[in-house]
This record gives C-alpha cells, structure tokens and sequence, in this order.
C-alpha cells in the first residue's frame, strides 16, 4: 500500500488526494446576500450534516490567494446564507454560478435562475430548488496555515426548510423524486445510481 506523509506533499496533491478519496460529496449552492443588496450565488461541495437538534450544517469556504470569497465575507458580515440541494434538473445552471464575476454582480445573472423571498432571512432563494434550507450563522472557525488563515469554515444552524410538494412523505424525503447530486473530482458529477440496502446491526 502506498504511503503519503502530508508533510512531504504539495497543496494541490493532497487537494487531489481529498476530493478523490471522499466522494461522492454532497452539492450545495448557497445564496448569500452582497453588500449592495444583489444576491451571490455558489456551488459547494464542501458541505455535510454536523448535528440534528440542533439542525446544523457545516459550510467549508477556501479561500483565494488568502483573500475571502464573495460567500464567506457575506456570511460573516449578515450572518446567513441560504443553501439549497443540487438536483439533476437544474444541475447545468447551478454549475453557471462558479463563473467568477465581480464583488456585488449577482451570479444569477449568468444563468436561467429565478430568485423568490425566503421566510426568516434577507438573502433571497432559488425557486428552482426541490428543497432549500434558509440559515443562521451558528458558528465561525477560521483555519490557518502558516499563520495565514486558508479556509472560512461555518457551522449554520437551519431555522426554515422548503421542500417541494409530494417529496416528503411520511417525514422522510423521496430520494427517486429528488434525484441530488454528487461532486467527484475534476469535472465529475454523480447521480444516485443503484441503492444498496443493508440493515445496521443491534
């Protein structure tokens, strides 16, 4: 088996050692609110499940030449964020808003994305998610390297779900109807694919 000391690797290798270990990873794009008042919006796959009561999420933004993304410097200034689920109907738009613009140009501009109000925050939503979940800053933990803060990593406490009619029944979410999708690494994403079932044991 081959053995790799993280301190004998670059950045990027053990970025490419990360993302092509730990998959697939839940999509997320998140909206966040600019300081002109237009909306931001980003995809995400550095985003999990950390606690359910609370109902916490956790949200890893890296940031670029150590300077902080559009995302985290919003959040951190509003302290909100709305996240929606990735789905494979509107998978190719989403994608759309990782195209870098400037600081205060909505991202939504550059796809077929229809903002609507949420419930509780500020930062508007997008319609097209089958579920949405409208956010409050729990936590914020910067992580540095060499004195230098790398990555704004939130913990987001979930104060309103949105979940599109006939998805949920029962309490539970309809997987099938759904249809979330992965992050692999490089360009890759992923769909469901075959459900293996296996009972946990007692």
């Amino acid at each position: 088996m081959t053995q790799l000391h993280t301190k004998s690797l670059t950045d990027r290798k053990i970025y490419k050692l990360l993302i092509g270990s730990i998959l697939p990873r839940p999509v997320a794009l998140i909206t966040t609110l600019n300081e002109n008042k237009t909306t931001n919006a980003a995809p995400f796959s550095y985003v999990n499940i950390v606690s359910s009561s609370p109902a916490i999420i956790s949200l890893s933004v890296k940031r670029k030449n150590h300077e902080p993304k559009d995302t985290a410097r919003n959040i951190l200034r509003e302290k909100s964020f709305v996240l929606h689920v990735v789905d494979e109907s509107y998978l190719k738009e989403a994608n759309k808003t990782s195209k870098p613009l400037p600081y205060g140009t909505s991202e939504i501009t550059n796809s077929k994305l229809t903002l609507i109000d949420s419930s509780l925050i500020s930062t508007k939503s997008i319609k097209e998610a089958k579920i949405r979940m409208e956010i409050k800053l729990y936590a914020y933990l910067p992580i540095e390297k060499d004195n230098q803060i790398e990555t704004d990593f939130f913990l987001g406490e979930v104060v309103m779900f949105h979940i599109e009619e006939g998805l949920l029944k029962d309490g539970k979410i309809n997987k099938d109807l759904l249809k979330p999708i992965g992050r692999l690494a490089g360009n890759d994403y992923t769909t469901l694919g075959t459900t293996i079932t296996i009972e946990r044991e007692n």
